[in-house]
């Protein structure tokens, strides 16, 4: 257990520096970071069901500038931490990654608040340059790993806090409070969340007008669909 925290927490301070500090490799995508926390955690599927999810759910989600967005980055890697720990304690997948869509979704929303903090302190550092006497490029550049350290250390603790907290302490008993013929009332989450996806996948395309592009995808997906039936 505390092997498979220390794992997930590392990829998540790894992510959220990959998100806007540093690399920026594409590897923060949740559709990567969640299928890494499946084969960390031995679930594959589970990792990569819930990367597809959330893919599409943050789709139109951009780090650009100073704007406010959710953190749907780190908090994809928490919902697949969630989701997985829960359902690996409890057999049920289906209503285990249900909750941790339902409860990654909000913390993806209130971890936006984080980044403005974040940016708030790394620019109180950088200002403090501004009145140091005798500054160097060694000051500029400590305050800089400053900042990248401080980035990593917080998506480290967020993640490995609240995959403790959600998915090894309070959904198992939840879980396993709930009778076994709900899990079927919880399965249209996630077509709720595949169906918010597809439609934020859609309004990119129309909004950009690439019309073709849409219709070549659908028409692939189609054919794929006939051909593996």
């Amino acid at each position: 257990m505390w092997l498979d925290l220390m794992m997930i927490s590392v990829w998540g301070g790894f992510v959220a520096l990959d998100t806007t500090a540093a690399f920026q490799i594409m590897s923060a995508r949740p559709l990567v970071s969640c299928t890494i926390i499946g084969i960390l955690l031995g679930d594959f599927s589970l990792g990569f069901i819930l990367g597809t999810l959330l893919e599409l759910l943050w789709l139109n989600e951009l780090p650009i500038g100073g704007a406010f967005f959710a953190e749907g980055n780190l908090g994809a890697v928490v919902t697949a931490s969630i989701g997985i720990l829960a359902a690996h304690q409890t057999g049920r997948n289906v209503l285990a990654l249900a909750l941790a869509l339902i409860a990654g979704t909000l913390i993806s929303l209130t971890s936006g608040y984080m980044v403005v903090l974040m940016r708030r302190i790394n620019g109180r550092l950088y200002e403090r340059l501004l009145f140091r006497n005798n500054l160097s490029f060694k000051h500029v550049s400590r305050t800089h790993w400053a900042g990248i350290g401080f980035n990593f250390i917080i998506g480290l603790f967020l993640t490995g806090i609240l995959a403790f907290i959600f998915g090894l302490q309070l959904f198992p008993p939840i879980i396993k409070a709930i009778p076994t013929t709900w899990d079927n009332y919880a399965r249209p989450i996630g077509g709720a969340f595949l169906g918010i996806g597809c439609a934020t996948l859609w309004t990119l395309f129309v909004d950009r007008k690439q019309w073709l592009w849409l219709i070549l995808g659908l028409a692939g997906g189609a054919l794929a669909f006939a051909l593996t039936w």
